[in-house]
């Protein structure tokens, strides 16, 4: 009997002992890969910030916690089927926490749960990271689910065994009470990426401060064009909003915002195609939601954007109304009504134009406004 124990101790040892080691080399080479990555983009030019640690503290953990979950998983329940429902399990529990993470709106609320899996898509841009409470929430899970498989593993008894669940369950709860439920608390702004840098009245985020001689000439000649308009906009300031890939762009009369995120960034676009961005609407965006299409609203926003810049010029943000031979039409017919007013009475409406655009008015009635007869 003795031998017995001694046997079964010295294979329990080499079983967590190597589950150990396993976990070990793959927080190892998650963290090393991470820093890698960092690396890359260090050496590329690119914007580094101490903002990425909690990240990957919480990639490493998930990782390593992961594997001990399943050679934990794999010693209590040793059977073929094991691996093959495990694999098919994880599948369907991360495919249905990422739809619960799918949102349209700034004000939706997600599932806390969907949060436990590190499956949240985050927007494709560099301004955005997670909040301070889903890093620590997901960290506290993690931690406590590596915590709960290494009991299961060095664990001989059934009691032992339902106490480590135990465990996993109290960190869940703990977690849960610390995640957000809103998905404008779970994406925010980065502090650091974020904080502005500015040239003059001209501001840009630090993490696109090596952009900022260019943009700033292209912005100190929008406002200076924008100056004829009664309470002028005094800064052109890049819209950092964790939430402006969901959102209607910021407005504010005194602020001309630069969208620099999304598909139609004005960062990566040419100056002449800056300079007409941001003279559309006479330095106020339009009010449709992204990835929403409304056509008087891109109406609007050429025949403003025509207007300060001396003639109609294709919007890079809206390719479909300039390609189409129909919708450029009547971007045209309405360029004309504008333009035969006297010039008094085409600042006078556009600077009407302007306010309706800022107090969010349906764009049908600020077209109106500037084509009446």
């Amino acid at each position: 009997m003795l031998g017995w124990k001694q046997g079964y101790g010295n294979s329990a040892r080499c079983e967590y002992s190597v589950a150990s080691a396993v976990a070990g080399v793959v927080a190892v080479a998650t963290g090393l890969l991470c820093v890698g990555l960092v690396a890359v983009v260090a050496i590329g030019g690119g914007f580094v910030s101490i903002g990425f640690v909690p990240l990957m503290v919480t990639v490493v953990l998930a990782l390593a916690s992961s594997v001990m979950l399943g050679i934990a998983v794999g010693r209590l329940l040793p059977h073929p089927l094991t691996v093959p429902v495990a694999l098919v399990s994880t599948f369907v529990l991360a495919t249905a926490a990422g739809q619960e993470l799918e949102v349209q709106s700034p004000d939706a609320e997600v599932s806390r749960l969907a949060l436990l899996a590190p499956v949240l898509d985050p927007p494709g841009t560099d301004l955005v990271t997670t909040s301070t409470s889903v890093d620590i929430g997901q960290i506290v899970w993690f931690t406590g689910l590596g915590v709960t498989a290494f009991l299961l593993l060095v664990s001989r008894f059934p009691g032992a065994r339902l106490a480590a669940l135990l465990l996993a369950g109290l960190a869940a709860v703990l977690a849960l009470t610390i995640l957000p439920n809103k998905i404008s608390d779970v994406l925010v702004t980065d502090s650091i990426a974020g904080e502005l840098v500015c040239d003059g009245p001209v501001c840009l985020s630090r993490a696109h401060e090596d952009r900022l001689p260019a943009v700033a000439a292209v912005g100190k000649e929008v406002l200076a064009k924008l100056a004829v308009l009664p309470d002028a906009p005094t800064e052109v300031r890049e819209d950092t909003s964790a939430m402006a890939h969901l959102a209607a762009p910021q407005r504010n009369g005194k602020i001309v915002y630069l969208r620099s995120q999304g598909a139609a960034g004005v960062l990566t676009m040419s100056p002449e195609q800056q300079r007409i961005e941001l003279l559309a609407g006479a330095g106020v965006a339009g009010c449709s939601t992204p990835n929403t299409f409304d056509i008087s609203e891109s109406v609007v926003l050429h025949l403003t954007a025509g207007y300060f810049n001396n003639g109609l010029a294709a919007l890079p943000s809206e390719p479909l109304m300039w390609s189409s031979d129909r919708l450029r039409g009547e971007i045209e017919t309405a360029w004309r009504a504008l333009r035969a007013q006297p010039a008094p009475e085409q600042l006078n409406r556009v600077t009407r134009a302007r306010q309706m655009l800022l107090a969010c008015n349906d764009s049908e009635g600020v077209l109106d406004v500037l084509t009446a007869a």
